[in-house]
């Protein structure tokens, strides 16, 4: 945070202005100053500290929206980076439906002369027309809005798992399918492809959950956007897929305890053995404990999501009762991280 001249402490990227006026002001990432036209980008956030406070989050918002839609291949999303950075985001609305009045033509005009040599020639076209082509809705597209949808930027393991699908969908199908035919265009055989492909370098199980990912992506824009068209991906059959009678045999009670001293002088591994075994719990939720989610006293893990991980669904956070043995292993883990050789980095 920074202090205004009132002594106020104002979170970052605000700043008072000398009218008394409080204000939302970013750099423009060298990146996107070409594409923008300009180095900075404002929004007014109100006189009185209680506006700013509510105006913030949608003004941030609204920024890092328009940053994410500058860098993007179509002249369309491009274009309307550039008007909302110039003239508003209701500016930027009215020429993405096609509802141009005389004073944001006139605004456009201006707009495409002043920038005529800073910025790529089909944004220019579209400025200069005061208007921008009709959205296609391409797969690479509806990863996009199922990621914002679901808050992927807040969830590593999500945009890990939708950036390697995404890689894996353009290397089986192309690029150009992907990325620039509409996804009503897609059919049957580039499902295949893509599943056949995962088959050649994954086990079976792994080509499920890969495809489960697409199918949910295809399915949210369906819904979402009202597309009358049959998701090509699903119901693919996976050979070899699934479990069988054998799959994941419980150890017997003296297998568990073969384990559990096989890991004599390793207390972190016996910490965590010890905990899946109490609790059933699952091995992120345990390796991702913070001490916050350890109540010693109370006897009582709390699964819950946190700054390490989150869960895998919802109904996932729980209270779990736990032993004297495990409130005796886990006390010699009491700094931050439980076990931060295993919980990994938010």
């Amino acid at each position: 945070m920074t202090t205004d001249d009132l002594g106020m402490k104002l979170p970052r990227y605000v700043q008072r202005r000398p009218s008394g006026l409080l204000r939302y002001k970013r750099n423009v990432p060298k990146r996107l100053i070409e594409r923008l036209g300009h180095t900075h980008v404002y929004r007014n956030l109100g006189h009185s500290y209680e506006d700013m406070i509510k105006l913030l989050p949608k003004a941030h918002a609204e920024v890092e929206a328009l940053f994410r839609r500058s860098e993007s291949e179509t002249s369309r999303e491009r274009t309307l980076a550039i008007v909302e950075s110039h003239f508003g985001t209701d500016a930027a609305e009215m020429l993405a439906a096609g509802k141009i009045d005389e004073n944001l033509e006139y605004g456009l005009w201006a707009l495409h002369q002043e920038l005529e040599d800073e910025v790529d020639s089909a944004v220019i076209g579209n400025l200069a027309a005061a208007a921008v082509p009709t959205e296609k809705l391409t797969l690479k597209k509806a990863f996009d809005l199922y990621a914002e949808f679901k808050d992927a930027d807040e969830n590593k393991k999500l945009l890990n798992s939708l950036k390697k699908t995404q890689e894996d969908l353009q290397a089986s199908m192309g690029v150009i399918r992907f990325g620039k035919f509409s996804i009503t265009e897609l059919t049957r055989e580039d499902a295949l492809k893509y599943r056949d492909y995962l088959l050649s370098r994954v086990a079976p199980n792994s080509v499920s959950r890969y495809i489960n990912i697409v199918r949910a992506v295809v399915n949210h824009v369906i819904d979402e956007r009202g597309l009358v068209m049959k998701n090509p991906f699903q119901n693919l059959k996976v050979k070899g897929a699934g479990n069988t009678a054998t799959d994941r045999l419980p150890l017997s009670p003296d297998d568990a305890d073969r384990g559990y001293e096989a890991m004599s002088g390793r207390d972190d591994l016996r910490t965590i053995y010890l905990a899946l075994w109490e609790t059933g719990a699952r091995m992120a939720e345990i390796t991702g404990l913070e001490v916050q989610d350890v109540n010693l006293q109370e006897r009582q893990l709390h699964i819950r999501t946190n700054a390490i991980r989150g869960l895998k669904t919802a109904s996932s956070a729980r209270l779990l009762p736990i032993s004297d043995d495990l409130v005796h292993a886990l006390q010699q883990h009491r700094h931050g991280m439980i076990l931060p050789r295993f919980g990994g980095h938010p």
